[in-house]
């Protein structure tokens, strides 16, 4: 399932599709970020990036269990939370970003994960409503604060994480990627947190 897409340039000859760890993932040709790093060989690596932060969600992460992959990018960490949910699990990946999230609802179709990922284009924070992001060349260092990799802003919409699970299953794994805006989206988390008390967040 797809919500709030909006209409950016992106064109699929910028796109590689990678097969990694038994899934397949697109990865941008034009990013200089995560996408260059997806595109080099493992080697003797277990991961491409991020070794503890993937350790601990391939030990924490259960079958059956609901993930909530809060700043999804491209879908690396998407597609393994897919992975360890099984067939009985499900994963929610929000994304701010225009070409993150086209790229990210690529590979979605291309693994036919769609009745278990849903995919959504928002970003999230205290309240509901909608914010300035600064987009860098680094689809990874995308945040509401400007920094010196800033390139151009957008207003994008915005959820609470109270919001968002108003009409879902509350998630047990909330993995949260996004810049330093996590203090703000825990401002917005206290249903989830008086009614849950399996929830686990990797930050």
């Amino acid at each position: 399932m797809v919500n709030h897409i909006e209409v950016s340039m992106l064109d699929k000859k910028d796109l590689i599709l990678k097969e990694i760890d038994g899934f397949k993932l697109y990865v941008d040709k034009k990013d200089t970020g995560i996408s260059q790093t997806l595109m080099k060989s493992k080697y003797f690596k277990k991961w491409h990036r991020e070794p503890e932060f993937m350790d601990i969600i391939e030990s924490e992460v259960s079958e059956g269990d609901v993930a909530f992959d809060l700043g999804a990018n491209i879908g690396y960490v998407t597609m393994y939370l897919a992975k360890y949910v099984g067939d009985k699990g499900m994963v929610y990946a929000v994304e701010p970003s225009p070409r993150n999230f086209q790229i990210l609802n690529e590979s979605i179709l291309a693994n036919g994960l769609e009745k278990k990922v849903e995919v959504s284009q928002l970003a999230v924070s205290s309240k509901s409503g909608s914010r300035d992001l600064n987009i860098s060349d680094e689809s990874n260092l995308n945040s509401f604060v400007k920094t010196k990799y800033t390139k151009s802003t957008i207003n994008v919409k915005t959820t609470s994480i109270d919001d968002f699970f108003k009409k879902k299953k509350f998630p047990n794994f909330i993995k949260m990627d996004i810049e330093g805006a996590e203090v703000d989206a825990l401002a917005g988390i206290d249903k989830i947190l008086e009614n849950n008390s399996r929830m686990k967040i990797l930050m």
